[in-house]
C-alpha cells in the first residue's frame, strides 16, 4: 500500500497538482543519449512556490529509479506544503506517491495515492491498475457520483498518474535526450495529457534563495484537459533545465494560472545511490 504523509486541504484550486505534471518537462534530460553515466538512481529536489513575488509553498520530488533503460522498480512522491505569506492565511498542502516497474521507456504503475489534489473535493485518491493498464480509481470516503470521474475506457486504458509520467519521460529521454513528448495522465479526476516541446536555450536569471542561475534549455508544456466540465488545470507553462548536483533538473518553472504567472523555482538538490 502507498503510504502518504498527512495533508491539508489546498486553498487556491487545482493548480497545485500542475506543478508536479509541469515539473515533468524538466526531468526528461537527465542523462543524454547515449552516455554510460545514467541517472541518479535517488534524486531529492526542493522549489520554492512564488505568486508574483510572493512565496506561496515549497514543493519537494523524491525519486528512486532503475538504471536509465534498465527494468526495475521505482518510487515517486510529490508533497506540496504551504509557505511564506500564504502559510500564515492559508492551511494548504497536497501529496502525490506512485510505485511501479520500469522496463526501459516502459512504466506499468501499480499503485497511485494523491492528498489534496481538489479545491472541490478533497478526499483521498487511490488508484490500483490492471494488468492491461486501466485504472481503478477508488475515494475515501467513496460516493454514488464517483463514476462520473472516469475517463472512457478509450481514453483510461495505458494512462499514467502524474508521478509514474514524471519517471516516464525521464526513462524515455535517457535515449534521446530531448524534453519532446506527449503523455496519456490521468489523476482519478482529471484526464489531460502532457506536451512538452524542446524551445531553445536561454538565460535564467537567480532568485532569491535560488540554486541556480545561467544558461539553460528551454521546454514549453501544454497541458491539454480532456474534461471541459471538471475544476480545471493550467493548460500552460515553461521549464528551464540546467546541470545540477550532477543531473540535469528543472531549475525554473513558470505557469499561467487564474491567479497569475506561478513560479517553481529551485532551491535544493541532491542525489545517491538507490536501494532499490
Amino acid at each position: 500500500m502507498v503510504g502518504l504523509p498527512r495533508v491539508t486541504r489546498p486553498g487556491f484550486g487545482a493548480w497545485p497538482l500542475a506543478l508536479g505534471a509541469a515539473a515533468v518537462a524538466g526531468y526528461c534530460l537527465l542523462a543524454p543519449a547515449g552516455d554510460a553515466a545514467v541517472a541518479p538512481h535517488n534524486l531529492a529536489l526542493s522549489y520554492q512556490v512564488l505568486l508574483g513575488p510572493l512565496p506561496v509553498m515549497t514543493v519537494t520530488a523524491d525519486l528512486a529509479l532503475p538504471a536509465a533503460g534498465g527494468e526495475g522498480a521505482y518510487r515517486a512522491e510529490i508533497v506540496g506544503r504551504a509557505g511564506g505569506y500564504a502559510g500564515e492565511i492559508y492551511d494548504w498542502s497536497f501529496a502525490a506517491r506512485s510505485e511501479g516497474r520500469a522496463r526501459g521507456s516502459r512504466l506499468s504503475p501499480e499503485r497511485f495515492a494523491g492528498e489534496n489534489l481538489s479545491a472541490l473535493d478533497p478526499r483521498p485518491v487511490s488508484i490500483a491498475y490492471a494488468k492491461d493498464g486501466t485504472p481503478a480509481p477508488r475515494f475515501e470516503p467513496p460516493r454514488a457520483e464517483d463514476a462520473a470521474l472516469e475517463p472512457r475506457p478509450a481514453q483510461a486504458k495505458g494512462t499514467l498518474d502524474p508521478a509514474s509520467a514524471m519517471v516516464a519521460l525521464m526513462q524515455a529521454a535517457a535515449a534521446t535526450g530531448s524534453c519532446a513528448a506527449a503523455l496519456p495522465v490521468y489523476d482519478g479526476r482529471r484526464r489531460f495529457d502532457f506536451i512538452s516541446r524542446a524551445a531553445g536555450e536561454e538565460l535564467v536569471e537567480a532568485l532569491p534563495r535560488s540554486l541556480y542561475g545561467g544558461p539553460a534549455r528551454r521546454c514549453d508544456i501544454v497541458l491539454n484537459q480532456l474534461d471541459p466540465g471538471r475544476e480545471r488545470l493550467p493548460n500552460q507553462g515553461i521549464a528551464w533545465v540546467a546541470e545540477v548536483a550532477g543531473a540535469t533538473v528543472p531549475v525554473r518553472l513558470e505557469l499561467t494560472t487564474a491567479l497569475g504567472i506561478v513560479t517553481v523555482d529551485l532551491v535544493q538538490a541532491s542525489a545517491r545511490p538507490s536501494s532499490l
